[in-house]
């Protein structure tokens, strides 16, 4: 099959890695920087910003652009309408796979205003596991009208040629409840991953050991041993902005649906809870935050939780030392290094997130919510 892939963050390189292996790849992105890195990559040596080329008539164009929250909470959805629009002009043709999260109903609003063949498929890609995610999938899913079934079988089948080992379930449904699904299984675990960051909140109030009392939960398998290292709270590219749509869309229903409008303000509890917690451990020592990435892996610090700590601890004049080796700049005016040895020498107190081998030798106290050393 020849295949466009549009938007080469995450999702887009994950997927042109996934398809390469069997089909003849494109990949475009507006960002001449991006494009010309990728194009020393033999997997991507096709990579274009002509807009013209990537849209002559492929089997099918793959959007993976960008959406983030907007001004009201809403996902923006602009850039992806914008694409789909080009798309209707220059390769009206094309069967067009959305892999980008959207809203719900986005899909049908945007078949019916630019005639496109138009399918859903949501990613359920894991920070720093993306490319795995892709090869070795737990299931497809695929939205589209109910004549159109014909394409998303043909998408299954293509995809499933190129995941590695096995085939997976492909489940066929509605556009609408494709894109439900992709929303509320970010939901779900955002829920679970604030309800367990509850439950060290409740033991620490309670003076309980929190360790135990979650291993004790946790080993009832009905319940499960994953999702349940406490944290500062949720943060990512997906989990916040998701949960944040599920809960404005359920928010008119807030007397019915109350778990579903509750998480984000959860979330933002256990935020200032450990915020207070850390401000008066600290005290006056000197402190280094280690990573601003939401969980080891990653080098995405977008939304992360301990970013808010940080603001938090700068309102009361707290002077912190930051290590990232991901950061390029000095952030709100903190002073950012990579190396080790000074973060050592100039801190007397760590917090961070997550626990590592980096932080085995040092000597002074670590403030983290990490119980079990893992994500």
């Amino acid at each position: 099959m020849k295949i466009t892939i549009v938007g080469m963050g995450y999702v887009g390189i994950s997927n042109a890695f996934l398809l390469h292996h069997k089909n003849d790849i494109l990949c475009y992105d507006i960002d001449f920087y991006k494009i010309t890195k990728l194009q020393n990559s033999e997997i991507f040596k096709k990579a274009t910003i002509n807009k013209n080329i990537a849209y002559d008539d492929p089997d099918f164009i793959f959007v993976c652009g960008p959406t983030d929250t907007g001004i009201t909470g809403k996902l923006d959805m602009s850039i992806i309408e914008n694409i789909l629009i080009d798309i209707a002009v220059h390769s009206p043709n094309s069967i067009v796979v959305i892999k980008s999260t959207v809203s719900i109903g986005f899909t049908n609003k945007m078949i019916k205003k630019t005639g496109l063949t138009i399918l859903f498929s949501p990613e359920f890609l894991r920070e720093g596991t993306h490319i795995e995610d892709n090869l070795f999938p737990e299931r497809i899913i695929i939205g589209c009208q109910e004549d159109k079934n014909i394409f998303a079988f043909l998408l299954s089948r293509v995809v499933n040629q190129c995941i590695m080992g096995k085939n997976v379930p492909v489940y066929i449904c509605s556009t609408q409840e494709a894109e439900a699904s992709k929303l509320l299984v970010n939901t779900m675990l955002a829920a679970r991953v604030a309800l367990f960051n509850e439950i060290d909140t409740f033991c620490h109030v309670k003076n309980i050991d929190s360790k135990k009392v979650i291993k004790n939960i946790c080993s009832d398998s009905r319940i499960g041993d994953y999702y349940n290292n406490p944290s500062f709270g949720f943060g990512g590219y997906c989990l916040p902005k998701d949960s944040k749509e599920i809960e404005i869309d359920a928010g008119v229903n807030r007397d019915f649906l109350p778990l579903l409008t509750s998480i984000t303000e959860s979330n933002n509890a256990r935020k200032d809870f450990m915020s207070d917690e850390i401000l008066m451990k600290i005290g006056t020592k000197r402190t280094g935050i280690y990573k601003l990435s939401m969980k080891s892996g990653s080098n995405n610090s977008r939304e992360s939780a301990i970013i808010d700590i940080v603001k938090y601890l700068k309102s009361n004049g707290i002077n912190l030392l930051i290590y990232d080796e991901n950061e390029k700049e000095n952030i709100m005016d903190y002073e950012v290094t990579y190396n080790m040895d000074y973060f050592f020498e100039n801190i007397d107190i760590i917090v961070t997130n997550r626990i590592d081998e980096k932080l085995k030798n040092f000597p002074g106290e670590i403030l983290t919510p990490d119980l079990f050393h893992r994500n």
